[in-house]
């Protein structure tokens, strides 16, 4: 095995192979291989994340349904997502929102959020009711539904983290027509476009009484063992860019041979 480095190329031979490596190459090769594998250990960090996540659920199905004070409390040291929590108030009139790009079998829609004043507590809970049909060929048109009058209660899931999703525009604070188009969920722009202020985190209903609505949220949408399956995709895929590389710069030392002779 020898190395030759000649101008911007390095031959390295091996055997009867000879490999010509062009250091551009050798570092998009690298690049992308690094990327790959970072890509791979993201999703494994990712699996992690999730095996915790349902580990914490677990353990919270154990409280069977909580109050609004107990979530405060847990809160206050852990995160309180995936606890299934029990709430008794009236809705706030006629704050409300429609958050937007939302897919249920196939039919495009949004998903309704109210402002809940739980009895007893100075702030409210922002709730997530879930979907109703729309018909965006008409985007200027809203779809209608009922806001629940009176003292309601309401079961669902807490969820206290990755509210925000991708917003396709700026979020109108000034706007007063209710229902509000939304695009994501950001609490203080909640409160400054509805006057109200809300408990960090938003409750996802699953009560019997649907409302009219359409529950479709779950705490774990993609299971760990997929994110180990994409994990092992990328670390493949990254494995698979140098391979291809070393194959792609290997010459026979015969045939130079045979040609020189």
């Amino acid at each position: 095995m020898w190395f030759s480095p000649k101008g911007d190329d390095m031959t390295l031979s091996v055997g009867l192979y000879r490999f010509k490596f062009n250091w551009i190459a050798v570092l998009i090769t690298l690049v992308a291989f690094i990327l790959l594998a970072r890509l791979g250990s993201w999703q494994l960090s990712r699996a992690v994340e999730k095996e915790q996540r349902l580990e914490q659920i677990e353990q919270y199905k154990k409280l069977n349904e909580i109050s609004l004070t107990d979530v405060l409390q847990i809160s206050e040291s852990y995160d309180p997502t995936g606890v299934t929590v029990k709430l008794n108030g009236s809705f706030a009139s006629p704050q409300s929102w429609l958050l937007d790009n939302k897919i249920v079998k196939g039919k495009t829609g949004y998903d309704v959020l109210l402002a809940l004043q739980v009895l007893g507590q100075k702030h409210a809970v922002l709730v997530n009711m879930g979907w109703i049909r729309a018909d965006y060929a008409q985007r200027d048109v809203l779809p209608s539904f009922d806001i629940p009058a009176g003292e309601v209660a309401v079961t669902g899931f807490v969820k206290a983290k990755d509210l925000a999703s991708f917003a396709l525009s700026n979020e109108s604070i000034n706007n007063q027509a209710w229902p509000q188009r939304t695009q994501q969920i950001h609490l203080d722009i909640l409160e400054q476009q509805s006057g109200l202020t809300f408990h960090p985190f938003v409750v996802y209903a699953q009560q019997d009484d649907d409302f009219g609505f359409t529950h479709h949220y779950q705490p774990v949408v993609m299971p760990p063992q997929k994110h180990r399956a994409y994990a092992l995709q990328w670390f493949l895929l990254s494995i698979a860019v140098v391979v291809i590389f070393i194959l792609a710069s290997r010459e026979s030392n015969a045939e130079k041979i045979d040609e020189q002779s």
